[in-house]
């Protein structure tokens, strides 16, 4: 399994650059990932962008138990003092109830800094989900609540 980076973490490299000191929780429970194809899984590093940390903390071990490096972001100033580090991000997750105009502006923030950066939404509501993309721009979305195997599906489909 990928070494987990939290900005909680007090053994992470960067776990004081971004002044967050608190430890997040872990959880790791071998189910989440039971059942999701090896062509499904991924070794990218994604960053999860949620204000909730037992959200956060169970779409971490999903996406560690799928291979992929997880990182984690309780707001966008963390998300992008994470990407400020040098942190090289290929799929930018906002996990949001009803996406706000704040989480297209990081998109955009993460597209302009890096344009091979990939973003994926999951929203409880479709209707939430009119986020208009400009020339160059394209966002993956994902109906709240969704299975282990929707997500690997669309992390692969939007990372290609």
């Amino acid at each position: 399994m990928p070494k987990r980076m939290t900005i909680g973490n007090p053994n992470s490299p960067h776990a004081h650059a971004c002044g967050r000191e608190e430890e997040a929780s872990r959880l790791e429970p071998d189910f989440l990932s039971h059942g999701v194809p090896s062509t499904l899984w991924g070794t990218e590093t994604v960053l999860v962008v949620n204000n909730s940390a037992a959200e956060r903390a169970v779409l971490m071990a999903l996406f560690e138990q799928l291979g992929y490096r997880a990182l984690e972001a309780s707001s966008a100033a963390e998300a992008k003092c994470l990407a400020r580090a040098g942190i090289k991000i290929h799929l930018l997750f906002l996990d949001q109830t009803v996406p706000e105009a704040y989480d297209l502006a990081l998109a955009r923030w993460f597209r302009l800094k890096d344009p091979e950066c990939k973003t994926l939404v999951a929203a409880s509501s479709l209707w939430e989900l009119n986020y208009p993309a400009t020339d160059g721009e394209s966002y993956g979305f994902l109906l709240k609540p969704f299975t282990p195997m929707e997500l690997a599906w669309m992390a692969r489909r939007v990372l290609g």
